[in-house]
């Protein structure tokens, strides 16, 4: 279904001008603020460098918060293709509603750029409903242009610059006579002339530009803006836009208010009030996204958003401490490409922080406990700053309580785990306030698990905690008698009415659960129990919907793949693992 909007937008450039467009919206009659948040800057060192703006995030949630409908733009310079595209990404994971490529002259020639970045937003999960070309009014007079090119990914419309500036202050040509040549011959002709050989005709959206430029900067009056918008009304356009809140002379308010907009036709109406379908967030999976430089561990390729349609949320290490060969600045930048990826579709982040992210000087290490928590907690405060508002939640630690994981956890008593996780779950938090802290994965019995969180809870003298993670392998949902590689310890419902009365104030995230058979060759075979192991997942999401839908809000599925102890619902060649892959989809898409 195409995607159409409606109602009269404002672009605006820097925070200060969001500000102002918010306060001027109602007088103008402003339904939606199109703001900038990325560019190709040149520094001071001449070197050009893709940046998403510190204030975007906080941009959309103050146009938001005053009931208008955020659209972000970015000024493209196809320097750095895949790096610009990731604006496109970090834009919709932060709430904007669409995303506005602004392709001038910097872009001249660079088709095959063009493509590039085309082909990695579709990759990741870019809607091209939800993307605009700002082109050049006169489109068929800039061929060099790669407007072809990205009109694969520009299908929500186009938004040229009808803007007066193509005449000069001091011009001799009346205003009626710019408009008719800008917005007619231009805007709306040449339009008609350069899609009718394209594949696509995206919708039109004109941008007005109540400004002349040279030789000097002259706001239109309302008596020469009249006249712009007379030539933009025979055309009756569902949406327009003006260019920019501080190039608009207040006397043209009412005109802009007073304008009367054509009525959209069929497709969704992105009005405010209007938000993209929000994807569930009570049901997520365990990956695990190993870095290309980990050339000893079988790949793990990750599922594409499309693939994970319908789940909340990913959870999987942040592995650092494990890739000698990697810098902490290139683990960040490829986990933040994971991680915005699937922001941008709606899926959240659990990122686990252990000694996989930060070797450092414990005890396995000529270390000590104390120094490790200092230093653990720093970097966690790093990490933590470089995902402000991309990562949703933090795990400190994982399956500490095990005495007996080597390989795949580091035991620690309460009291060390304390000094652990109060000053990273404080580091994060000051680093980004809205981001979750999760205690960590605690896999031992019911009771067990309450009395380790409860002792650790004691030795610290503040809880910054927003969850309990756990592990209930070998729990029984009701109906399953008998699961092969999975001991029965006990009843789901037993062990959830456990935690929940013995831990009353805090949720219960089920961070693992699942049926780890570790042999690969057995877990690749379709005859080894794929139908007892299907009805098993289906049973544990009924029993927690059921019975702890409240108290449990979050329930991870270990995992995605069998190259994860086997326990995937794919195997090792990543083909769907029937009907186990079936059964986690239609539980996860099902709930309401």
């Amino acid at each position: 279904m195409s995607i159409i909007l409606s109602g009269k937008g404002v672009w605006t450039v820097t925070a200060e001008h969001v500000t102002q467009a918010t306060q001027q919206a109602e007088p103008m009659g402003v339904t939606h603020v199109l703001a900038k948040v990325g560019d190709t800057p040149e520094f001071d060192n001449g070197v050009r460098r893709t940046v998403y703006y510190d204030h975007a995030a906080s941009a959309r949630r103050q146009i938001s918060d005053a009931g208008l409908v955020p659209l972000a733009w970015i000024f493209m310079r196809l320097l750095h293709p895949e790096q610009e595209a990731q604006l496109i990404l970090r834009a919709f994971a932060d709430g904007y509603q669409g995303v506005i490529l602004d392709v001038e002259d910097q872009c001249d020639g660079k088709h095959d750029q063009a493509q590039r970045l085309v082909e990695y937003a579709i990759s990741h999960g870019v809607d091209p409903r939800r993307v605009y070309n700002c082109s050049f009014p006169n489109i068929d007079g800039h061929s060099d242009l790669p407007y072809a090119t990205l009109n694969t990914l520009c299908q929500g419309g186009l938004m040229p610059m009808a803007y007066s500036i193509f005449y000069r202050s001091d011009t001799q040509v009346g205003p009626a006579d710019q408009a008719e040549t800008v917005i007619d011959e231009w805007t709306y002709a040449q339009y008609e002339s350069f899609y009718s050989a394209l594949t696509f005709k995206p919708a039109m959206y004109p941008a007005l530009g109540p400004f002349h430029e040279i030789p000097e900067l002259r706001l239109l009056t309302a008596n020469e803006f009249q006249p712009w918008l007379d030539r933009l009304a025979a055309h009756e356009p569902t949406f327009f836009s003006l260019y920019a809140i501080h190039t608009i002379d207040p006397s043209l308010y009412p005109l802009i208010r007073g304008f009367a907009l054509g009525e959209p036709a069929g497709g969704e109406i992105v009005a405010p009030g209007w938000e993209m379908p929000k994807q569930p967030d009570r049901y997520g999976i365990n990956l695990a996204p190993h870095p290309p430089s980990q050339p000893g561990h079988s790949p793990h390729r990750l599922p594409t958003v499309e693939e994970l349609e319908g789940v909340g949320w990913a959870r999987f290490v942040f592995k650092d401490s494990v890739l000698p060969d990697m810098t902490l600045e290139e683990s960040l930048a490829h986990y933040g490409e994971i991680v915005d990826a699937y922001r941008a579709a709606g899926i959240k982040t659990l990122m686990i922080l252990n000694w996989e992210s930060f070797w450092g000087h414990g005890p396995w290490d000529h270390g000590d406990w104390p120094r490790y928590t200092r230093e653990f907690a720093d970097y966690a405060r790093g990490v933590a700053r470089r995902f402000r508002g991309r990562v949703a939640a933090y795990q400190i630690w994982n399956e500490g309580d095990n005495e007996h994981g080597a390989g795949t956890s580091i035991y620690v008593e309460p009291e060390t785990y304390a000094s652990i996780l109060l000053p990273a779950a404080r580091a994060i938090k000051e680093e980004d306030d809205e981001a979750l802290v999760v205690f960590g994965g605690v896999c031992g019995g019911a009771q067990a698990n309450v009395d380790y969180v409860r002792q650790t809870r004691a030795l610290m003298d503040d809880w910054p905690i927003d969850a309990v993670g756990m592990h209930p392998y070998g729990q029984y949902p009701a109906g399953i008698t008998e699961i092969p590689h999975l001991t029965m310890f006990g009843q789901l419902r037993d062990y959830l009415h456990i935690v929940t009365q013995g831990l009353p104030d805090i949720p219960i995230w089920i961070t693992e659960i699942g049926v780890p058979i570790d042999d690969w060759s057995l877990a690749d075979d379709s005859d080894y129990h794929w139908d007892e192991i299907g009805e098993y997942l289906r049973a544990v999401y009924a029993e927690v919907e059921q019975r702890y839908r409240e108290r449990v809000p979050v329930v991870f599925w270990f995992a995605w793949s069998n190259k994860m102890r086997g326990s995937g619902i794919v195997d090792t060649r990543d083909e769907p693992k029937e009907p186990i892959y079936g059964a986690f989809f239609e539980a996860v898409r099902g709930v309401s």
